[in-house]
């Protein structure tokens, strides 16, 4: 029965791949003229690798600046907690929306001239679960 031909993995994931290819440029550098990958372009796998290192830690620190700011903005507009909090964008436009309605009672679709979206469909009935 012949043998099972292995499997190499070549990593899929960024760190990964990144890894693989630092660690394939030091053994080549340390095999220098003994090296089986000579007639490869070895240089251009390590210019690759060490520009793809760089990009990979910059775009890990702008994911941190991204979450920092989306943080800001989501406390900003008042969405960042289940509680409406004074002093937020949403406590505000709430506010607006309150005091536009006691203005405009029963003429509602005068607030879609504020910039709110006016639903006047009647609600569909919730249909309670079937039992099994």
């Amino acid at each position: 029965m012949p043998a099972r031909k292995p499997r190499v993995r070549i990593p899929r994931t960024p760190e990964g791949l990144l890894t693989l290819t630092e660690r394939l440029c030091a053994r080549h550098e340390a095999d220098a003229a003994a090296s089986p990958l000579a007639g490869l372009d070895m240089a251009r796998l390590k210019a690759n690798g060490t520009q793809a290192r760089a990009e990979h830690g910059r775009a890990s620190e702008l994911r941190k600046k991204a979450e920092q700011c989306t943080e800001l903005r989501d406390r900003a507009l008042g969405i960042a907690s289940a509680r409406t909090e004074e002093g937020t964008a949403l406590f505000t436009v709430l506010a607006a929306r309150d005091v536009l309605l006691g203005l405009h009672k029963g003429r509602e679709h005068r607030l879609g001239d504020w910039g709110f979206e006016v639903d006047a469909s009647p609600r569909a009935k919730v249909k309670p679960a079937a039992k099994p």
